[in-house]
């Protein structure tokens, strides 16, 4: 019974959802419903550094997105079907009080949107047309 314990907690570890761009990972929180991409990372104070959130839509399109409560400053980076960066947004801003705060929509296509801390992309050099690898990631 201990073996079988000690191989779940480490399995567990061992599949936590990331993005990876070369060799740089994001441990990821998954949004894939309606409701979890409409809450996003909203009312977060924080988000530790290497991690984020990866969106998983129905289907290529050009999803926008706002920072509407969201109390963080972003990168947000969008990809299409195969996991290449089709556009990015860097250092995308919290938008206080009442103002209504602009769309920000990519340029092209894209089934998958990251969210990560803002410098990520600068950090990591990332590029229009740079490959991400998803490791231990599933849509319901």
């Amino acid at each position: 019974m201990a073996i079988f314990v000690l191989f779940f907690f480490f399995f567990l570890k061992a599949t936590t959802p990331k993005v990876c761009f070369r060799k740089n990972c994001l441990k990821v929180d998954i949004a894939d419903t309606l409701e979890t991409r409409s809450n996003g990372l909203m009312h977060r104070r924080h988000l530790p550094s290497g991690q984020g959130m990866l969106f998983i839509f129905p289907k290529e399109d050009y999803w926008s997105f706002w920072m509407k409560n969201t109390l963080i400053p972003l990168d947000i980076i969008w990809m299409d079907a195969k996991g290449r960066i089709v556009d990015m947004i860097e250092n995308a801003q919290p938008v206080s009080g009442g103002e209504v705060p602009p769309g920000l929509k990519p340029v092209f296509k894209a089934l998958y949107v990251l969210e990560a801390n803002a410098g990520f992309v600068r950090e990591h050099h990332l590029r229009h047309g740079d490959q991400a690898r998803f490791q231990w990631i599933f849509s319901r």
